[in-house]
């Protein structure tokens, strides 16, 4: 793909999305520990200790949410305009991403139903079939987003404009749960860098935005400590 032809924004004042890369990539950074580790995490829960089965099934749902909230943003808001700005450019990617979304949704519906189950039983089989399940979803994601990095956000760097792109952030975080946001926010937030983290939060008053960092990195600690034993898995 060549993105030289990508159509730009016309107005000279209107500035492009060139940290929209960095952003993303902290988002997906969060996927990719979450979901490395979500195996593990299964068949470590002792059968029949229903507990720590509904502590574990508690934050796999979270991030499953956070990863189906964060793919029907970038099909509602983001897609679109790229198709229509560069066709071309982006034409070779859509089928691509496509497949590989809903390759990852289909892995999604899998875990919902066994998940549930699992929660009430805490069967030791049930958790077997779930982490395979898991270990597949993180190998297809990482496929996805390692394509959507190389392959889609330099043409969003180029041709959505800043506002365009803080629309879409600040659509992100309003329709995050309340329950989910101080966790979500504290999980990419933990190896994310504190300037991007700083960036993403334009819906939050600027002076206001350390101090929302540091609930969030607090909130995921916590969380942290209950599902894996410690404040950093």
């Amino acid at each position: 793909m060549t993105i030289a032809t990508a159509t730009r924004p016309t107005t000279k004042s209107v500035r492009t999305a060139t940290g929209a890369g960095a952003e993303m990539k902290t988002i997906h950074s969060a996927f990719r520990r979450e979901l490395r580790l979500a195996p593990a995490l299964l068949r470590s829960v002792e059968h029949g200790d229903r507990l720590r089965a509904a502590i574990v099934a508690t934050h796999l749902d979270i991030i499953d949410r956070f990863l189906h909230h964060h793919h029907t943003i970038e099909d509602d808001m983001l897609w679109p305009k790229l198709l229509e700005r560069v066709p071309v450019e982006i034409a070779p990617v859509v089928e691509l991403m496509e497949t590989q979304h809903e390759t990852v949704a289909v892995l999604l519906e899998r875990t919902v139903e066994l998940r549930a189950a699992w929660r009430t039983d805490a069967d030791a089989a049930r958790a077997a079939k779930l982490a395979d399940i898991y270990a597949n979803l993180h190998e297809a994601l990482v496929e996805h987003l390692d394509a959507e990095e190389t392959h889609v956000m330099p043409l969003v760097e180029q041709c959505i404009t800043h506002r365009e792109w803080a629309k879409i952030g600040k659509t992100a975080q309003r329709s995050t749960p309340l329950k989910d946001g101080p966790r979500t926010l504290g999980m990419l937030a933990y190896d994310g860098d504190p300037q991007v983290m700083r960036e993403m939060l334009g819906a939050v008053p600027a002076p206001m935005r350390g101090f929302v960092l540091k609930m969030g990195r607090r909130a995921y600690a916590k969380h942290a400590n209950r599902v894996y034993g410690t404040p950093t898995p």
